[in-house]
């Protein structure tokens, strides 16, 4: 394991040079899973790693931590953050209406109770044109 520098914490801002990200913590694809949200003056982005991708999958895995239960308790944490850019650690990122994207990963999490498209099903390794969250 390499050393930890610095804990994060959710709601812990971190400068890098010009720029400050927000930590915004997300336990589900792993138990200190985290993604930094940054706002700028062309808008605010989401990395958010494995927690979210385009078209609302999640970064639910078959491995320790990763639990659907803790995604369900809190991908609310993403909900109306007004993200622009969803840019996450694979498949596709999203430089307008990221939170829509997310918006349908809450919803389909908090919603009828079906475990939506993971990035751990090896069937989901592209999303189709036409199968983006309507608008």
């Amino acid at each position: 394991p390499s050393p930890v520098d610095l804990a994060v914490a959710d709601g812990d801002t971190i400068a890098v040079g010009d720029l400050t990200l927000l930590a915004r913590c997300v336990p589900g694809h792993s138990e200190a899973i985290t993604a930094y949200q940054l706002d700028t003056a062309a808008g605010r982005a989401l990395f958010a790693g494995d927690i979210v991708f385009a078209s609302g999958i999640i970064g639910l895995i078959n491995y320790p931590g990763s639990d659907l239960t803790h995604y369900r308790d809190n991908i609310g944490r993403l909900g109306g953050l007004g993200i622009d850019a969803l840019l996450p650690g694979h498949l596709l990122f999203t430089l307008g209406n990221g939170q829509r994207h997310i918006d349908l990963a809450i919803k389909k999490l908090t919603g009828d109770g079906f475990v939506p498209y993971s990035i751990g099903q090896g069937a989901v390794s592209f999303v189709p044109s036409g199968h983006y969250p309507p608008g």
